[in-house]
């Protein structure tokens, strides 16, 4: 556990280098780049999840947050959405540039305007929704939907609309994105884009394994799901 600190993620590399592993699977690398002077340090494959790092001993196994984002706006605009804001995440990280770009994308796919002050900076915190909440209800044409980063941003944002007495999904419709299990358990139950865990944890396991056969070990990207529940509804 590195508690998001690229130092220590580092360090604790470091730490299993020195019990002689004979390869590593690295989750939600904050430094992806910082591997490379590592790897010339010993020979061993370098699994990224979700991340990506170009050297010939790292593979990488990524979600297709672009392709998620993207499919999320589309089942908004489906629904008669037209006005779909965007609650963003951590500035400069990778995911969150994905998923902003495949708001981006989908909105222009399906003809949608997309107004500057429809985009709320955020970091993917529980208070970044809360906060968006009152940004976005103030504005002169206020959105319709909102598609979050992620789902602990949509659950403050649901949280604050319940408290503000913004009806969801009649007034506004939420969808968040990681699927994590909290999320079936808000009311109402959050919408989402389904990041695959095991599916992502087996394929990195097994590009790891055929890597250290000598095998071709090429990169994967796993597409999402959006798992539909009672957070979004018709635009009204």
């Amino acid at each position: 556990m590195s508690n998001r600190d690229p130092d220590q993620e580092i360090e604790a590399a470091h730490l299993l280098l020195d019990r002689q592993v004979d390869g590593l699977i690295v989750i939600s690398s904050r430094v992806g780049e910082r591997y490379a002077a590592l790897l010339q340090e010993r020979s061993l494959p370098l699994v990224l999840v979700n991340n990506e790092l170009k050297h010939r001993q790292a593979h990488s196994v990524r979600m297709d947050n672009h392709g998620g984002a993207r499919l999320a706006v589309g089942y908004l605009w489906e629904l008669g959405h037209r006005r779909i804001a965007f609650v963003a995440g951590p500035q400069g990280g990778r995911s969150s540039s994905e998923r902003l770009a495949g708001y981006r994308a989908g909105c222009e796919a399906y003809g949608l305007a997309v107004a500057p002050e429809w985009i709320v900076a955020g970091g993917g915190l529980l208070e970044d929704g809360a906060r968006a909440l009152d940004t976005l209800m103030h504005l002169p044409q206020p959105p319709t939907a909102v598609l979050c980063y992620n789902d602990m941003a949509a659950i403050g944002l649901l949280a604050a609309a319940q408290a503000a007495g913004v009806r969801v999904p009649a007034d506004l419709s939420i969808i968040g994105y990681d699927n994590i299990p909290f999320s079936a358990f808000t009311t109402p139950a959050l919408t989402t884009v389904d990041q695959p865990k095991q599916t992502l944890g087996r394929l990195a396991v097994q590009t790891c394994l055929t890597a250290l056969a000598g095998g071709a070990a090429g990169d994967a990207v796993v597409e999402g799901q959006l798992i539909i529940r009672a957070s979004t509804g018709p635009a009204l």
